[in-house]
């Protein structure tokens, strides 16, 4: 079974830049407000209202987060753009779930509008790079001795039998999946095993790998990550209050109601977890020690590897390496220690 990741509370700095157009405000201030007060509006009495919204910058709030400025060269653009369509605002939200609140004044210094921006989630988005497949397996060996001159035990076989050999007096199950085979001499003559000639025998032995379920395994990493703000903007007024949910990333403006927002960048701490690897069923993700395509580290999920998802199926053409069984040999046969990997059990470390 695969542990799923769990949810990261991740600190990352956000800066996003607002623009708005001056035909219906002139000028943007930045203030705490307390945006409770703020709303409770009557048509049936705008005076009371008119003057609850200028006194909006005097109040205070713990729902806003005072974290917006205008660079001095956006105040000098500030007196020449009385007939401009827009001016902009740099804004800075290092908390999530606080809002950064705006005050929109007209040419009069009046308060017509505050603004509010709140983001609910930033996600980092995986560029996923599949590096190969795996599956449950197990490790077996088998092991067959042949006196000298009998079956194929002739001449100096062992030195010229090759690990990627396939011979025919090994079990088809033996031959069908991937693994290595091997040869050393072992006793002779009569005592051993009743062989005829007094030279050494043979012991072939093979150590492949079988699959124990039928489940096929994604493992994958992320050379790059794209950044995604989502958040809501509330606009209030003195008739109308109204809100926007958004979608930002970087680059991409999102326009709403003649206001414009932008992702202007981010800045994120330096976390494992960005260079991690991670393994999936397709349903589950979970999140490995590092282990690269070729890289065949045994006890871990890339000890066996298959190049495609066909040949993960198929379970054929998966490689292991040839050192992830140790085996002894006796007289007549071979016994292996094999690391296993059935089930795959990872546990995740939220990042600090």
């Amino acid at each position: 079974m695969l542990v799923p990741l769990r949810n990261c509370n991740i600190s990352i700095s956000t800066y996003l830049y607002w623009t708005f157009p001056t035909r219906n405000y002139t000028t943007l201030h930045n203030t705490k407000v307390d945006l409770k007060k703020s709303i409770e509006l009557s048509s049936n009495d705008r005076k009371t209202s008119q003057k609850r919204l200028q006194k909006i910058d005097q109040k205070t709030s713990n729902l806003c987060n005072n974290s917006g400025h205008i660079p001095k060269e956006e105040e000098k653009k500030k007196n020449i753009w009385n007939s401009s369509d827009c001016q902009s605002l740099y804004l800075s939200c290092a908390l999530m779930f606080r809002h950064t609140c705006l005050l929109l004044k007209n040419k009069e210094n009046r308060v017509k509008a505050t603004g509010a921006i709140r983001l609910y989630q930033i996600s980092h988005i995986c560029k996923q790079k599949t590096e190969y497949f795996t599956r449950d397996h197990q490790f077996v060996t088998e092991s067959i001795h042949q006196c000298y001159n009998a079956g194929i035990c002739k001449n100096e076989v062992c030195t010229s039998i090759k690990p990627e050999e396939r011979i025919s007096e090994f079990s088809p199950m033996s031959n069908s999946n991937p693994g290595y085979t091997f040869c050393v001499p072992s006793c002779g003559c009569f005592w051993c095993n009743w062989c005829f000639h007094c030279k050494s025998t043979c012991l072939f032995y093979r150590c492949y790998a079988t699959s124990t379920s039928s489940t096929v395994y994604r493992i994958f990493s992320c050379p790059t990550w794209s950044i995604q703000a989502e958040g809501i903007i509330t606009l209030r007024s003195e008739d109308s209050t109204t809100f926007q949910k958004f979608t930002l990333q970087p680059g991409i403006p999102f326009v709403w109601n003649k206001l414009q927002l932008t992702l202007a960048g981010t800045i994120t701490p330096d976390l494992p977890i960005l260079s991690g690897y991670f393994i999936t069923d397709d349903e589950i993700v979970s999140r490995i020690d590092p282990s690269p395509q070729g890289h065949l580290l045994p006890n871990s999920p890339g000890q066996l590897q298959c190049k495609t998802k066909e040949d993960a199926v198929t379970f054929k053409k998966c490689i292991f390496a040839n050192h992830a069984c140790s085996c002894t040999t006796r007289e007549y046969t071979a016994h292996s220690s094999c690391t296993k990997w059935n089930n795959v059990i990872i546990s995740v470390q939220q990042p600090q």
